[in-house]
């Protein structure tokens, strides 16, 4: 049954679903409840005034919970747009995503549209990308817990990305140093760099690190 307020004997009904548009206009007007009620349920703000605080929440709880549908499955395919294969996702697009994710509410239709592949993310549903989004994000923490000796976890941490933002290193700038590294320093090796698999990638990096850390203790036991 679906969610219906009646207010001044006008009905405003809670909708099944919302767009990566409609999503981005309530996150950034989530700052203030009242606000977010009547973006959600395209309500005037003077309606929303007069609501008592219970029927407020109530109605804040269901907004979130179409917003963050967790019950759905994962959605492989929607129109125009396939689900990109985490196994075998190229370094670039994981930068891509990266840089993405730092300043995620302003940045979520960029993340759908590179997780898919997808021209117009906005017309997007969120019942349809939103869980991917979610399982993405879950695979990208267990990635970077699997290769923890690369990488400090300082700029991933799960944490509200408003208050995180301006307090933890800029991502681009991590991973063009990291890129520079795999390009031999040599900036026309970047483009080749960019399109090989990230796994591939990442282990190349362990295992040069693990080289240079060899050959540092080497020396230094020559010195001693």
């Amino acid at each position: 049954m679906a969610y219906t307020l009646v207010i001044d004997d006008c009905e405003y009904k809670l909708p099944l679903d919302y767009t990566v548009k409609q999503w981005v206009d309530m996150s950034t007007a989530a700052i203030n409840p009242d606000f977010m009620i009547s973006v959600g349920m395209n309500m005037p703000v003077d309606k929303v005034d007069i609501m008592p605080e219970s029927t407020k929440t109530m109605t804040l709880a269901l907004l979130n919970s179409v917003l963050k549908p967790s019950w759905m499955g994962l959605t492989r395919e929607i129109d125009n747009g396939k689900l990109i294969d985490f196994d075998t996702i190229t370094l670039g697009d994981f930068i891509d995503l990266e840089v993405y994710i730092d300043n995620y509410k302003k940045n979520f239709p960029e993340i759908i549209g590179k997780l898919y592949n997808h021209d117009s993310p906005l017309e997007c549903f969120i019942s349809q990308t939103q869980p991917a989004v979610e399982y993405y994000l879950k695979w990208r923490m267990l990635l970077y817990k699997q290769y923890s000796n690369l990488f400090a976890m300082s700029h991933v941490d799960d944490e509200d990305d408003d208050i995180q933002q301006g307090k933890r290193e800029n991502p681009a700038r991590i991973w063009f140093d990291i890129v520079m590294v795999l390009s031999d320093d040599k900036f026309l090796n970047m483009d080749d760099v960019l399109n090989k698999p990230l796994i591939q990638s990442l282990n190349w990096l362990a295992w040069h690190k693990d080289k240079k850390m060899k050959e540092a203790e080497l020396l230094r036991k020559q010195r001693q």
